[in-house]
């Protein structure tokens, strides 16, 4: 058994407390530099086919099926929200300008905004028909939340904020699937 007096013992000790030192500020830098952003108070959609409740944004034309929404920045760090491709079909773009209920549905699309700690930014959010899904008359899509790409300090990451209202997308004829899918996902009624 070592003795308290042990040189070793003191020199592990010293070398313990650097590592939890060091696992300190790691974590501390990981909680700063993740991004943090929320819903706004702000959203917005026009259209000749819209159907919107206070659940969702819902359109027959897919042409038309996108909404503006407000996103605000909850971290202590500015954030960078950059536009683009979501995931699974539809887009995310960042709009210029102020986020008001009057400019809110004017912006126009930019690569992307650096928004302040507390700031808010506007996003035009699309959806699409999956690709390889067939949807029967009265069935849709629906998405309730959105994966942004974001820069936090230079270092990339992403951030899923929840859609509120959901922004959908409902057939009024049956859709086909694309013709060069090889699986098809058929979605029923619904």
């Amino acid at each position: 058994m070592p003795r308290p007096d042990d040189p070793g013992l003191a020199r592990l000790a010293v070398r313990l407390g650097i590592v939890a030192l060091v696992l300190s500020v790691v974590v501390l830098a990981v909680a700063l530099v993740r991004p943090r952003l929320e819903p706004g108070p702000a959203s917005g959609a026009v259209g000749s086919t819209l159907d919107a409740t206070a659940d969702a944004y819902t359109f027959t034309d897919p042409d038309e099926a996108a909404a503006v929404y407000s996103v605000r920045n909850a971290g202590l760090l500015p954030v960078t929200v950059h536009s683009g491709p979501l995931d699974d079909g539809g887009a995310a773009d960042v709009l210029d300008g102020a986020v008001t209920d009057a400019d809110l549905l004017t912006g126009v699309a930019v690569p992307s905004r650096t928004v302040p700690a507390g700031g808010e930014v506007a996003v035009r959010v699309t959806v699409e028909w999956p690709r390889c899904a067939a949807f029967a008359a009265g069935s849709g899509v629906e998405r309730a939340e959105i994966a942004l790409a974001t820069t936090v300090l230079g270092v990339p990451g992403s951030a899923v904020v929840q859609l509120s209202p959901a922004l959908g997308l409902r057939a009024t004829t049956p859709v086909e699937p694309a013709h060069d899918c090889d699986g098809v996902l058929h979605v029923g009624d619904g």
